[in-house]
């Protein structure tokens, strides 16, 4: 990230923002969802979060550092959203953005998710170019994932456990030692090397 404020656009539950906050960073979020902004105020009660859409929000500051994870698949159409993602970057600031990757991949757990689409490499740089951005970096992520996804969601249309992350319960611990495990892969051999090809773009 850059500088030391920081807005996070689709910000669900805010494990980012809290993250952020112990590296002294200052921060927003904006969520749509009413459900995962409450689960936020449960976990993180000092964060604050704009319960809105982009489209709604009223930008009156801009951003040192705007992420948005996971967002742009929400919406049938999402350019209107990318622009306006864009305006919350100050001049010189920075954006990160991650989208689901590769269209084939769609199957049932974007479905129930609700989402409409997944993308590709080329379209998005274009897309983002075109707003006038400078691309630091595009890559893929989540190449050790892919395919336990093409398997269990694009080709036997499993349901996906999205659904336990919304409620309040404390992980199980084989939840929290899968969780450690994938960290520790992503840090020390997927956050170094790309693979080429994942999960995210």
């Amino acid at each position: 990230a850059k500088g030391r404020s920081l807005m996070d656009v689709g910000c669900g539950y805010g494990m980012l923002l809290a993250e952020a906050i112990t590296r002294d960073f200052t921060v927003e979020g904006i969520e749509p969802d009413q459900t995962l902004v409450e689960l936020a105020k449960h976990r993180h009660p000092s964060l604050r979060i704009h319960h809105s859409t982009m489209e709604e929000f009223v930008i009156r500051e801009q951003f040192d550092t705007v992420i948005s994870i996971d967002t742009l698949e929400c919406v049938a159409d999402p350019v209107p959203l990318l622009q306006g993602i864009v305006k919350l970057v100050k001049p010189g600031g920075r954006l990160i953005l991650v989208v689901p990757h590769e269209p084939l991949l769609y199957g049932s757990r974007d479905r129930m998710m609700g989402y409409f689409q997944r993308f590709s490499r080329r379209p998005m740089k274009a897309a983002l170019s075109g707003l006038g951005l400078n691309i630091h970096l595009c890559r893929t992520w989540n190449a050790l994932l892919w395919p336990a996804y093409l398997l269990l969601y694009k080709i036997l249309n499993q349901k996906s456990h999205y659904a336990q992350l919304r409620s309040q319960q404390a992980p199980s611990r084989v939840a929290r030692f899968i969780s450690r495990g994938l960290d520790s892969w992503f840090k020390h051999i997927e956050n170094r090397w790309s693979f080429g090809f994942g999960l995210s773009l």
